[in-house]
């Protein structure tokens, strides 16, 4: 199914969607396709960004989501610790403000979901880095299954790590047929699912920041943000 671009009024903030104001985003940005850690020469050229509502994994408990598209998007994004938040951008190492100051980035990808406790009848995005990235492919992998087969859900949660700050994400695979029993809800049926699917976000969901902003950023960065450097 396509996906399309709408504007979402009130949308929740999940902790790791960058909260930057508009100004910040590109009007002509590259986000790519699937889990590969290089673009793709075919990543999509897209315009301003578009807001969404987000799936809330902080202080939400357990969610279980059912995932729509067959690849997620994929973005570079820098965890700031003096700003306690990440900043996506899309810039090669060589231009990017904040990789010419020595501050690393990691994989951002992002996905239409559903969560099936919480908002049954809406399109959420979900943005993640490569930890829970890892948990997906391990479980598709192992059970041989397509990102958005029709009987494949997940049960997603944030949980505390000893020494360290920030959460870690859990992913478990859930099975359709057991849904009820382990969880009180029912599956989508396929009609359900087709009529979300017409409701997906498209890679403009996806938040960067201009380079202007990256450079604000870059002379603001404090010894905290170089954990590593000695």
């Amino acid at each position: 199914m396509a996906k399309v671009s709408r504007v979402r009024a009130n949308a929740p903030v999940e902790d790791e969607n960058t909260t930057e104001s508009e100004e910040t985003t590109t009007k002509v940005s590259r986000v790519a396709t699937g889990w590969g850690g290089s673009r793709n020469k075919d990543d999509e050229e897209r315009p301003a960004h578009v807001k969404s509502d987000y799936l809330v994994l902080k202080d939400n408990g357990k969610r279980v989501i059912k995932v729509l598209d067959e690849a997620p998007f994929r973005f570079q994004r820098h965890y700031v610790q003096s700003r306690r938040g990440y900043v996506a951008c899309n810039l090669p190492a060589a231009e990017c403000p904040l990789s010419q100051a020595g501050h690393k980035y990691a994989w951002g990808y992002m996905l239409n979901v559903v969560d099936l406790k919480g908002y049954p009848e809406k399109v959420l995005t979900w943005t993640f880095g490569p930890e829970a990235a890892d948990q997906i492919q391990e479980i598709l992998e192992d059970k041989e299954l397509a990102l958005n087969d029709e009987g494949l859900y997940f049960e997603v949660y944030h949980h505390k790590v000893p020494n360290r700050q920030a959460p870690a994400t859990k992913v478990q695979f859930v099975r359709a047929k057991y849904l009820e029993d382990e969880h009180g809800l029912l599956p989508l049926n396929a009609a359900e699912i087709a009529e979300l699917e017409e409701k997906m976000y498209g890679s403009d969901a996806v938040f960067l920041s201009t380079r202007k902003f990256l450079e604000g950023v870059a002379e603001e960065l404090q010894p905290s943000d170089f954990p590593n450097r000695k």
